[in-house]
């Protein structure tokens, strides 16, 4: 039995190469969206957390900074009330005697 030129074209595109052009076509459709679409999309998600990341290193350096601002006004204080408690403490020992 011969086969007619349909059969023979049709047993192609039905066997292995018709898989073969399915796999193909998958894997081009695959690398497109890959590189169109979630390249880019994890791409823009990394640059938006180093911004933010970035935003929050610098409100930390404000926020160090206006800390170290409060201990300096806070030892200050301490100094001059360490030093009223001691011109306290002599005056009373001095007449404690």
């Amino acid at each position: 039995m011969e086969q007619s030129t349909f059969e023979m074209v049709l047993t192609a595109l039905t066997g292995p190469g018709g898989a073969l052009v399915v796999f193909a076509s998958l894997f081009y459709g695959s690398y497109l969206i890959i590189t169109k679409h979630l390249i880019p999309m994890a791409t823009q998600y990394i640059e938006s957390l180093e911004a933010r990341w970035r935003e929050q290193m610098n409100e930390h350096t404000e926020d160090r900074d206006a800390y170290k601002v409060s201990i300096r006004r806070i030892d200050s204080r301490f100094d001059s009330v360490e030093d009223k408690l001691s011109s306290i403490h002599a005056a009373v020992t001095t007449r404690g005697e």
